[in-house]
């Protein structure tokens, strides 16, 4: 499996923008085969901050996730957004 983890922020007063993007993507991403988890946590502190969480079954699977259209669009979108942090780790995993 693969886990997809890291910080993602925009600049404060694009919070509501960027939670336009998270609603567009994290749906359909959640139905596509391969998808154990994708998810958004808000920071609560910290406007326009989010921690990102995904769970791939495989490679393909998320190879197969960046290139459909929900995917694209949100990557085209944060491009329009000011975006102050983007640190994203991925990692091998297994399950216990």
């Amino acid at each position: 499996m693969l886990v997809i983890s890291g910080e993602l922020a925009v600049a404060p007063e694009q919070h509501d923008q960027l939670l336009a993007l998270i609603d567009e993507v994290e749906a359909p991403s959640r139905r596509e085969a391969g998808c154990h988890a994708y998810q958004f946590w808000l920071h609560r502190s910290e406007r326009g901050s989010v921690h990102v969480f995904e769970i791939w079954e495989h490679e393909d699977a998320l190879m197969a996730h960046v290139a459909t259209g929900h995917y694209r669009a949100f990557a085209t979108g944060l491009k329009q957004l000011d975006v102050r942090t983007r640190e994203i780790q991925r990692y091998q995993a297994e399950a216990l």
